[in-house]
């Protein structure tokens, strides 16, 4: 295709432009020359060549020039993707086919599908201006891309609905949907600037009271829907469900956050998502403030049955770092290989077991596994594994869970099978999936921090536990952000603080919302004499005693 005769082979449209990229991340490839860079727009990526260094910072300027003319100038066509409606509140998208189409322009997405289903009419089923987009994500499942599509859906920005939309081309859909909101955003801000009186100075209107302090407004100002903001989850346990629904929730009720402490305007709420209900309303004793009935009856200890000693501390080595990067190896007889990988949103998780039959002449049959949580730490549900492996062969296995109940020890798993060469084969072992692994790290800055914590100073709301350990300061706080998954406030040598809401999927009866927790935890060290300080403060005793008997047996000098 090299030709020395200069003639138009195609039109880089700079209108569409997303970003311009000094230099080309195509740079290890052999085939691609010095002096590179990258133009990606709505509909393609370009990598383009410079004779040198110095005119590539030429090109770079005068193209940033030229996009940020054509994006303000030059009208936009219209982008058309086909995609699957996988989840649609409204139950007006066939959820089966590529029938539906995501109209990006300009100005709105619009949503059109055949109007009745298998029909050649086509009606436009949902109409988005940019204010109504709320955020948006790209979602995988079984390698097959989604976009997940969160909008208000009402005229108070109270409510807000999820679709979520299936499409090879999701990456691309999700840029164009980012460019167009960005030019939106910069014609509004052009508009309004060119308003008259726009750099007027304004005069200051904050209350001042009797003191001559600033007044700051309070709660009861505030309309109840203004405080009370619905957000519908996604939800990992039915991901090909095709409903999502969103609850109304009654305002008579005073409003908490996770620390049991009144919410302000600018607090968000969250709302339960279309999983199945949880435990029904008369399993909780609403007298004592605790909607989890904890069980303190403790696991039964650990049997790893035909392991060796050195398999045992093998195994306990990939547990903790299981832990620490969310899957890895999990088990190995010198037959049976077990692999994990562990997905956590919100209060539920994807867990998936790949097992392989590492020899080259024994079969895996009869192949079983049982969880045992006898504290319910999670709600399950447990998809099917193939009993049987020839040699060298493979499979997997999904587990969905949910944290129903903030309690400790966590879950076990038993192995059971038959090996045609060495007869039956058992172990039990801890997955690696404990109350901490439900945390969302909470940001505080240190007064918040502490000002929280002081409120926290009710019966049982407090642990404390010293002991020994061989970690050092900067491993442990490493660990508390990794796997504690908190909120790190405080890092030095001789403290570390740290926030987390804990979430979990318990309905609290009263308020029909599922129950998040928050999480404040100090750890003081002693490095000259290897010694720990733990304190860990929540709103509920039963799971303050779960956190740190959790952050315990992961610090502790034992393991």
């Amino acid at each position: 295709m090299y030709t020395t005769e200069r003639v138009q082979r195609n039109v880089v449209d700079l209108a569409k432009t997303t970003f311009i990229r000094p230099g080309s991340n195509k740079d290890d490839g052999e085939d691609v020359p010095p002096f590179s860079f990258d133009i990606q727009t709505t509909e393609r990526e370009w990598t383009l060549c410079a004779e040198s260094q110095e005119n590539v910072y030429k090109w770079l300027q005068m193209l940033t020039r030229a996009v940020d003319e054509d994006v303000a100038i030059i009208p936009d066509e219209d982008i058309e993707f086909k995609v699957k409606a996988k989840v649609d509140p409204l139950g007006v998208l066939n959820p089966m086919d590529y029938s539906t189409s995501l109209m990006v322009s300009a100005n709105a997405v619009c949503v059109v599908a055949p109007d009745p289903p298998g029909s050649f009419n086509v009606k436009q089923q949902c109409f988005w201006v940019y204010t109504d987009f709320y955020k948006w994500s790209l979602l995988s499942q079984n390698g097959k891309l989604a976009l997940l599509v969160n909008v208000f859906s009402d005229s108070t920005f109270s409510k807000r609905m999820e679709f979520i939309f299936r499409t090879k081309e999701a990456v691309r859909l999700a840029t164009a949907i980012e460019f167009f909101i960005e030019k939106f955003m910069t014609a509004m801000h052009l508009q309004l600037e060119l308003q008259e009186g726009a750099f007027d100075q304004t005069e200051d209107t904050s209350k001042v009271d009797s003191n001559g302090k600033l007044a700051h407004a309070s709660a009861h100002e505030w309309e109840p829907d203004q405080v009370n903001q619905v957000a519908a989850e996604i939800d990992l346990l039915g991901f090909d469900d095709t409903s999502v629904t969103t609850s109304n929730y009654s305002n008579q009720d005073t409003a908490k956050d996770e620390f049991g402490l009144p919410i302000t305007p600018s607090s968000n709420k969250l709302a339960s998502s279309t999983l199945p209900p949880g435990p029904p309303p008369s399993t909780f004793n609403v007298f004592d403030d605790d909607p989890f009935g904890l069980n303190t009856t403790p696991s039964p200890p650990k049997n790893f049955g035909t392991l060796t000693s050195a398999q045992v501390e093998q195994h306990k080595i990939w547990y903790q770092a299981a832990l620490v990067s969310s899957g890895g190896p999990f088990y190995d007889d010198g037959t049976l290989q077990i692999a994990c990988k562990i997905e956590i949103r919100g209060s539920q998780g994807r867990l998936t077991l790949f097992y392989r039959n590492k020899s080259s002449s024994s079969q895996v049959t009869n192949l079983q596994i049982n969880i045992n949580d006898p504290n319910s730490l999670l709600r399950m549900q447990v998809g099917p594994l193939q009993s049987n492996l020839s040699s060298l062969t493979q499979t997997e296995q999904q587990i969905m869970v949910e944290c129903m109940t903030p309690v400790s020890p966590g879950p076990t798993i038993s192995i059971t099978y038959s090996d045609s060469t060495l007869g039956q084969r058992n172990a039990i072992l801890s997955l690696p999936l404990l109350v901490v692994s439900f945390n969302e790290p909470l940001p505080l800055n240190t007064p918040d921090f502490y000002s929280r914590w002081g409120m926290l100073v009710g019966p049982g709301q407090q642990a404390v536990e010293r002991f020994n350990t061989q970690k050092t300061a900067q491993n442990i706080a490493q660990l508390v952000s990794t796997v504690l998954k908190f909120q790190v406030i405080e890092n030095t040598p001789q403290l570390i603080t740290g926030a987390a809401s804990l979430r979990t999927g318990t309905i609290n009866p009263t308020t029909g919302e599922k129950v998040t927790l928050g999480c404040l935890i100090k750890i003081e060290i002693n490095s000259p004499s290897n010694a720990l300080q733990v304190t860990v403060r929540t709103v509920l005793p039963g799971a303050t005693d779960a956190v740190i008997g959790t952050i315990k047996s992961l610090l502790s000098e034992t393991n």
